[in-house]
């Protein structure tokens, strides 16, 4: 957009033509050059020719009407650092040209007091969003190349602005509709971004020697099939584009490809890559479904848009189930029961679970389309191991590694005299009797996995808690406000240790 921008910028010089009236430069003005100077590291400008010294009408680029500040001329001066918020105090300023500087920072607010006719500020270091620069004036934007972030900048009065250049930015979204309301000579720069959706078909509406520049975004076909069959611009670039994301799904033994392409599907042609080797071709169909492990990518071509050939990222296809779960775990361990856990296989239907007592060699096995599964008749107070595979469509993955665990002794008798039942370790159960709180209180001897239970008279597993013990005291608070009141047993496992309580529920 270079080449546009330099002739609204002649058109706008000429429009700004300088007054040198004798006239004293307006106060504001004169403040805000001092802090645009010294914000910008003037005394290191390429030319500072008569800057803070003699009158304004002799600084280096700053062109006057009467006595007011109408044009800044500053491009290629090494100017470096953020603009002063003071700038909108130029209220009669028309014009700005510091293109192909080193202006970082964020433009601030006040520039929308500004009436201006062009702003000109490509080729430097700008970030943050692009204001809407309230100007009823405004026909030409140049602020390509810089850092900005955020969607399309929708200004007040679209009908009336001529150039716009966004190249060679951050920004992401949609193109807003409100570009419908360009006239038909605007020219369109937005290429260099990270830009998506459809393109306006007004933009077919353009004059054919406007510039539209969309290249190097995500665009597909969406909109352009219209745009190339109905408009015969001569400046008009949407290739390249960026890469097309590629999407996964599981099925059979490879699971699917697909990519969105955009256009109408049945103008489209899709080339399959494997290995970078073509393929396979398909038309009028954005899926596809391999038949061996490889790296996939897809080039798609649409008998309108010619001259774009868009393409995917790669990605890489494994057998389904070549790997087992992962982040295998064993939770809830009871004295009879625990449950196994794991993450899901890619292209699974089914897991296959098989547990044992350490040390022996009978496995019994459980079938489950979840990613766990409780193990249950099992004996307290012993050691166990499991695994578990995947089974895809066409083949099984292999075993996990063992893991291993141990059930929690056996629920201690209740005609236990109290002696027997404390001699296991020192626990301390308050308040009992206790109303809606239970504080467990008790000293471990290194960090391990506690459980507390509660039981009614008959055996009933009423309450639990588990978890990790640190070494040390340790207090736990148990909510007991469901049970009714009258005698409980509390069974608390801890340091390999099992110890039984009894506890009044009032």
């Amino acid at each position: 957009m270079k080449q546009l921008c330099t002739f609204f910028v002649i058109a706008i010089l000429c429009i700004c033509k300088p007054n040198y009236s004798p006239a004293q430069v307006n106060v504001n003005d004169s403040l805000a050059l001092v802090d645009l100077y010294n914000s910008t590291d003037g005394a290191h400008w390429n030319d500072n020719t008569g800057w803070l010294n003699g009158p304004v009408s002799n600084w280096f680029g700053v062109v006057l009407t009467g006595n007011r500040v109408t044009n800044l001329i500053l491009n290629f001066n090494n100017l470096k650092g953020a603009f002063p918020s003071s700038i909108g105090n130029l209220t009669m300023l028309t014009a700005i040209n510091m293109f192909d500087n080193h202006l970082t920072g964020t433009l601030p607010a006040s520039f929308n007091k500004l009436h201006l006719y062009g702003i000109f500020l490509m080729n430097n270091q700008l970030t943050g969003r692009i204001p809407a620069f309230d100007s009823s004036l405004l026909y030409s934007i140049g602020l390509g190349g810089n850092q900005f972030t955020g969607t399309l900048p929708v200004f007040p009065h679209m009908e009336k602005i001529q150039e716009i250049d966004l190249d060679n930015n951050q920004l992401t979204g949609n193109i807003p509709e409100e570009y419908n309301k360009l006239s038909s000579q605007a020219s369109i720069g937005i290429s260099g971004n990270q830009l998506i959706g459809v393109i306006p078909t007004s933009f077919a509406n353009l004059d054919s020697n406007s510039s539209i520049l969309i290249e190097n975004n995500h665009f597909t076909f969406d909109g352009l099939e219209y745009i190339v069959a109905n408009s015969t611009h001569y400046f008009f670039t949407y290739s390249p584009q960026l890469p097309i994301p590629i999407r996964y799904t599981s099925k059979g033994s490879f699971g699917k490809l697909s990519v969105h392409a955009g256009g109408t599907l049945s103008n489209n042609t899709y080339q399959w890559y494997k290995n970078n080797s073509l393929y396979k071709t398909i038309i009028g169909d954005s899926t596809f479904i391999p038949d061996s492990e490889g790296t996939y990518f897809v080039k798609v071509n649409n008998s309108i848009v010619t001259n774009l050939q868009l393409v995917s990222d790669t990605i890489h296809v494994e057998t389904a189930c070549s790997s087992p779960p992962s982040n295998t775990a064993t939770k809830n361990i009871q004295s009879t029961s625990a449950t196994a856990t794991w993450n899901a296989s890619q292209g699974a239907i089914r897991y296959i679970v098989k547990y044992k007592v350490a040390g022996t060699s009978a496995f019994t096995t459980i079938n489950t389309t979840n990613t766990s599964c409780t193990l249950t008749g099992l004996n307290s107070n012993t050691k166990y191991v499991w695994k578990v595979r995947a089974k895809c469509p066409l083949t099984f993955s292999a075993f996990t590694p063992l893991n291993h665990f141990k059930t929690l002794p056996a629920f201690a008798s209740i005609s236990q005299s109290d002696n027997d039942i404390q001699k296991a370790n020192k626990f301390t159960l308050y308040p009992n009797p206790a109303s809606n709180n239970l504080n467990i209180v008790f000293n471990a001897a290194k960090r391990s996995s506690y459980a507390i239970t509660i039981y009614d008279l008959q055996g009933k597993l009423l309450l639990s808690k588990t978890g990790t013990a640190n070494s040390g005291n340790n207090n736990f608070t148990l909510d007991i406000h469901t049970l009714t009141s009258g005698m409980y047993i509390v069974k608390i496992y801890a340091d390999d240790k099992i110890t039984v309580m009894k506890l009044v529920k009032e």
